[in-house]
């Protein structure tokens, strides 16, 4: 939705009218069921950027250190099922494709991090001071 609004800048009432339209919006949506194409397609393109990325930072020298979503617990129950199969997609991508080449390794912190609140500020997946500490921990660990 765009609206202009012949002004310098643009009011917050019009920034917030545009974003409760949006949500009305979003809710209206039907998820779209994945295929087993659309999951084909999905780790095909995790493939094929890891790859890229795996061929530039090794022409620098560069070790890559893969790191999984890591969400609490309870938020991921709460996903629906699909939301959670593309999370350990992602994830099993990561583990599998730091196994299978060198100069990279799979920060698995995820069952540290997960079962434990008191590692995120808040239901998403922002670290809270000792989740931060945690995974910091864990990358030094990798590193040296």
């Amino acid at each position: 939705i765009d609206i202009d609004i012949p002004l310098y800048g643009e009011p917050y009432f019009s920034q917030l009218l545009k974003k409760k339209i949006y949500r009305i919006k979003i809710k209206k949506l039907k998820q779209i069921k994945a295929s087993k194409e659309s999951e084909i397609k999905y780790l095909q393109h995790i493939d094929d950027n890891l790859n890229k990325l795996y061929e530039y930072l090794n022409k620098k020298k560069i070790k890559l250190i893969l790191s999984p979503i890591a969400i609490p617990d309870s938020t991921y129950r709460g996903l629906d099922k699909q939301n959670q199969k593309s999370i350990t997609l992602l994830n099993n991508k990561f583990k599998n494709f730091a196994s299978n080449n060198t100069n990279v390794q799979f920060l698995d912190v995820m069952n540290k991090l997960i079962f434990n609140n008191d590692h995120f500020i808040d239901k998403c997946c922002h670290l809270s001071k000792s989740g931060a500490s945690l995974v910091a921990d864990e990358i030094k660990q990798l590193i040296y």
